[in-house]
């Protein structure tokens, strides 16, 4: 499974992470959430993706709301999803 860095932020300026501010590689592609096997599968080809969370003060709990991932590593998921559909 590919190693995954969770990032907090609505934009891709100013990702902050517990370790810090982050700047995604060039060539990362963001893939909203929302296809749980997609998002899986992007994260198990990916050595590094990041997810993005957005934080809601009022209900107090974070949720995901896209990966970033290279494109490679999208392109090979998206493949594989639709192999799987046939």
């Amino acid at each position: 499974m590919g190693t995954v860095i969770k990032v907090w932020g609505d934009g891709l300026g100013g990702l902050w992470t517990p370790q810090g501010n982050v700047d995604i590689p060039p060539g990362y592609v963001e893939v909203p959430s929302g296809d749980h096997y997609l998002t899986r599968t992007i994260k198990q080809l990916a050595d590094i993706c990041y997810v993005r969370m957005k934080h809601s003060k009022k209900g107090g709990y974070s949720s995901a709301v896209a990966v970033l991932a290279p494109f490679e590593a999208v392109k090979a998921a998206r493949a594989k999803v639709v192999a799987t559909e046939k």
